[in-house]
């Protein structure tokens, strides 16, 4: 098994070096360009484009502004962009060769703020075509591999933006999340992915998105403490003070574990990675609720997510491509998506019959909102404010097991075969369904080197309150800790 990982730095003790005069802006962007280069020659696929030229002159500007006393929060700080996200005067191509003339000619809403807060762009970072795949196995771009083990995938649909922080290229990258896209590639390359409540960073004008009613934009980072940080930036709310959260004692937080479905038919690794995190957690005094499950949750992906995603993805890359002046239809670009995974997703949205009004505005007023009300309704009945999962239920799969002569199945650890796409998604989904913040974070080591990442989730707008909890449970475990220490 081959890694590929250099030393990495973290967002807030980089900012710390850079405030103290203890590091130059200059000198983090020529190590960022050293790394970056030996990650393309071997292939790792976690940029599409990078223009090092550029980067460095923002850098020198950079340390001109700290000499000055004028930096801003995030100044010198190199960021990867998910190439779905709009910068002006760049081909935003989400990973598609049907979009590599979409020259943009506005600064999307996200990135503006990034930049107003100091940061520079480190490239645009390789995603699965049209964030469609929860693998990114892109045949036109390139295949991000798992600098964990380079013979498997960093996940998707924001599988460029995971490898790049979890290999140490860059301490933050932005992505998107319809169904998982920060969170699951997040949990291959054992990283930290947060998924903000819709609209909270920013969503609208700020790229390509597939779905109105499920998308947000996120970053992936190294540690929690980090998306914290970022989250006070992009919002201007402070974070919730950790004695807020805790009231009295750890007990007070009271965390629900519903076993049934989201727990169901694990890999073995992931299953032990899970229970002994639960074990950790209620030894630390946090109060774990394993109870009943949340009523017709399994139901969710059949009479919602596939009805709403199947209406909303064709207009939605139709809106972008009027939205920019692009000379071409949806039927064009489904033509020259070069992926096949890719393309069987959208063609199954054109072709299995069509999604009629009618049926999507009864999934996304009627349905989603019986499957909200369940879910808040187990947290009322037992008390709880977030929910505890794994991120998913197997482990990252070899990229060359990932194939259509397969149909894209992979073996499960009881020899049968299953939907990567499917079961890769299946956990995440329901906080996208619901509009739901989630975290994702590293929580279990396994004998091969791979993470098991957990993930937790609150009610829609509740994020500080998320944060503040994944931010103690992140230092309970100390598995970021561990991870600095084998650097």
């Amino acid at each position: 098994m081959q890694t590929f990982k250099f030393k990495q730095r973290e967002l807030q003790s980089t900012l710390n070096l850079l405030r103290d005069g203890k590091l130059s802006c200059v000198a983090l962007m020529q190590e960022t360009i050293e790394r970056s280069i030996k990650a393309k020659e071997l292939q790792m696929d976690y940029f599409t484009t990078q223009n090092y030229e550029e980067m460095l002159e923002a850098a020198f500007k950079a340390d001109d502004r700290y000499q000055k006393g004028q930096n801003r929060p995030l100044e010198g700080i190199a960021i990867g962009i998910k190439d779905n996200i709009d910068q002006f005067q760049v081909p935003v191509t989400a990973g598609s060769n049907a979009l590599l003339l979409n020259k943009v000619q506005r600064e999307g809403n996200l990135w503006k703020r990034m930049k107003y807060l100091g940061a520079i762009s480190a490239g645009r970072t390789t995603m699965a075509e049209l964030g469609l795949s929860t693998i990114s196995k892109n045949l036109f771009f390139g295949s991000p591999r798992n600098p964990l083990d380079t013979e498997r995938t960093c996940g998707g649909s924001s599988g460029g933006s995971a490898g790049a922080v979890a290999s140490g290229l860059v301490p933050v990258s932005l992505a998107t999340d319809t169904l998982g896209g920060i969170r699951i590639p997040a949990a291959c390359v054992g990283a930290v992915g947060f998924r903000p409540t819709a609209t909270r960073w920013s969503t609208a004008d700020s790229g390509l998105i597939l779905s109105p009613s499920f998308d947000s934009l996120g970053p992936i980072t190294q540690s929690v403490r980090d998306a914290r940080l970022l989250d006070q930036l992009v919002t201007g709310e402070q974070p919730l003070k950790l004695h807020e959260v805790t009231r009295e004692d750890l007990a007070g937080i009271r965390i629900g574990v519903p076993v049934r479905h989201f727990y169901h038919d694990l890999d073995t690794s992931v299953m032990k990675g899970a229970m002994e995190t639960i074990q950790r957690l209620e030894r630390a005094g946090f109060t774990l609720v394993e109870t009943d499950a949340i009523e017709q949750i399994e139901m969710l992906h059949h009479d919602t997510v596939k009805t709403v995603v199947s209406y909303e993805v064709p207009r939605a890359i139709q809106d972008y491509l009027e939205a920019h002046n692009f000379p071409k239809t949806f039927e064009y670009v489904i033509g020259k998506v070069a992926s096949p995974d890719s393309r069987q997703i959208l063609k199954r949205m054109t072709q299995e019959g069509k999604v009629s009004e009618l049926r999507y505005f009864q999934a996304i007023f009627t349905l989603r909102e019986r499957h909200i009300a369940a879910v808040r309704s187990y947290m009322e009945r037992n008390n709880v404010d977030t929910i505890l999962y794994p991120t998913m239920p197997i482990l990252p799969c070899k990229l060359s097991d990932y194939d259509e002569g397969t149909k894209w199945r992979v073996k499960h650890h009881d020899d049968k075969q299953v939907s990567v796409l499917r079961k890769s998604a299946c956990n995440s989904e329901m906080a996208s369904a619901m509009n739901f913040p989630a975290i994702t974070f590293p929580a279990y080591k396994t004998d091969s080197g791979l993470y098991v990442n957990m993930e937790l989730c609150s009610d829609t707008g509740n994020d500080r309150y998320l944060l503040a909890v994944a931010s103690l449970i992140e230092d309970t475990l100390e598995v970021r800790e561990q991870m600095m220490l084998i650097q």
